[in-house]
């Protein structure tokens, strides 16, 4: 199925701003999920915890084919691009107002807790360290975040 950006939902009549919600660039899937300046800090944050470079769907990807050596590295990015997609979701169906990126790192944080349920114990520990570093950018001043 055909994800709803709204370059795609006003091809099927549906009248949306075609400006992403979180930069106001016009948006389209490659832009949302990493283009956008806000997939790019998610990306980076990504690559400093994981060691992994994530410049686009090709990157995240194949990686799945490797689930195993990959593990922790797939887990965090499906939460990072479904995340995206639910913030995203809300603020253009719910209207819910963009405050900063760290609605973003407090979504993922929860929807990572919620899958730790799924995971072999070796791998919660892989997962908790992850949530703690989430717990550190959610607790620094945005000021000075990494970026």
């Amino acid at each position: 199925p055909l994800f709803m950006t709204k370059d795609n939902l006003l091809k099927r009549g549906i009248e949306k701003p075609k400006e992403c919600m979180f930069c106001l660039e016009e948006e389209s899937i490659s832009h949302l999920f990493f283009d956008c300046v806000v997939a790019k800090i998610l990306w980076n944050l990504f690559s400093d915890f994981c060691g992994l470079t994530v410049s686009c769907y090709a990157d995240v990807a194949g990686r799945w084919l490797d689930c195993k050596k990959f593990e922790l590295a797939n887990t965090i990015s499906a939460g990072v691009l479904w995340c995206i997609r639910l913030t995203r979701n809300d603020l253009v169906f719910r209207s819910q107002t963009w405050m900063d990126i760290k609605q973003v790192f407090r979504r993922i944080w929860r929807c990572v807790q919620v899958w730790k349920a799924m995971f072999k114990q070796s791998m919660v520990r892989e997962v908790d360290r992850w949530c703690s570093y989430l717990e550190a950018l959610i607790a620094t001043p945005l000021a000075i975040m990494p970026s």
